[in-house]
C-alpha cells in the first residue's frame, strides 16, 4: 500500500472492532449468571463485609424476608430514595424482614462516613470497590429485549430485590415500582 495513513486506519479500525466484539462477547457470556437472579430461583450464597470488615452471610437470615437495596453515595436516585427505605426499616422493625443495603461505592471510607453521619439503619454491607464481578452484583444486570432477542445488558443502580424466607427471589426489579407499590408488595408478603 502506498499510503501509510490508509494502512494505519485499517489496522486501527480492525483493532477497535475486535475490542468491541470482545467486550460484547464477555458481556453476553455473563448471561449464564442471569439464570441465578430470576424470580423463583434460590439465592446463591451472599457474603459481604460490614463497616468493620467482618464478613456477613445473608444465608444466615433464612427464615426472614430480605429486601436488598443496591446503592452508592454518588448515585442521586439512590440517595433520594434512602429516606423512604429508612422509613420502611422503622415501620417493619418488628416484622419478619431484614433490610440490607449493599453499597457499590468506590471507597469504603466515603461509604462509612455517609452511613455514620446519616445513622442509617438496617444491615449495611459493602461490595468492595463496586466489584461487579462478585455474584451478589449479578443482580445489577438489566436485560433489554427487542423481538424477544437480547439487545443489550447493562448494570445499574438503584436496584431493589425481595427474597422470601426460604431463600427464593420474589422480585428482582422493585426499582421499577412506585413507593406505594413497594409498600403494598411488602405488606402482602408479610401478612400471608
Amino acid at each position: 500500500m502506498k499510503n501509510p495513513f490508509i494502512l494505519f486506519s485499517i489496522i486501527l479500525l480492525s483493532y477497535f472492532n475486535s475490542a468491541h466484539s470482545q467486550s460484547k462477547v464477555e458481556e453476553f457470556l455473563s448471561l449464564s449468571n442471569l439464570e441465578l437472579i430470576k424470580e423463583g430461583q434460590d439465592v446463591f450464597e451472599i457474603k459481604l463485609p460490614d463497616k468493620n470488615g467482618k464478613e456477613y452471610n445473608l444465608n444466615n437470615l433464612e427464615g426472614k424476608y430480605i429486601l436488598i437495596n443496591f446503592w452508592a453515595t454518588w448515585c442521586a436516585p439512590c440517595v433520594k430514595n434512602l429516606p423512604f427505605f429508612e422509613n420502611l426499616v422503622e415501620k417493619h422493625k418488628t416484622d419478619n424482614i431484614e433490610f440490607v443495603f449493599v453499597s457499590l461505592d468506590k471507597t469504603k471510607e466515603k461509604w462509612i462516613k455517609y452511613i455514620s453521619e446519616k445513622e442509617m439503619k438496617g444491615i449495611q454491607l459493602f461490595a468492595p470497590e463496586g466489584d461487579k464481578t462478585r455474584p451478589i452484583c449479578y443482580f445489577l444486570n438489566r436485560i433489554y429485549l427487542e423481538n424477544d432477542q437480547i439487545k443489550s445488558i447493562e448494570k445499574g443502580i438503584p436496584r431493589y430485590v425481595l427474597i422470601d424466607p426460604k431463600g427464593k427471589i420474589i422480585r428482582n426489579d422493585l426499582e421499577k415500582s412506585s413507593k406505594k407499590e413497594i409498600e403494598d408488595i411488602l405488606n402482602k408478603q408479610l401478612n400471608k
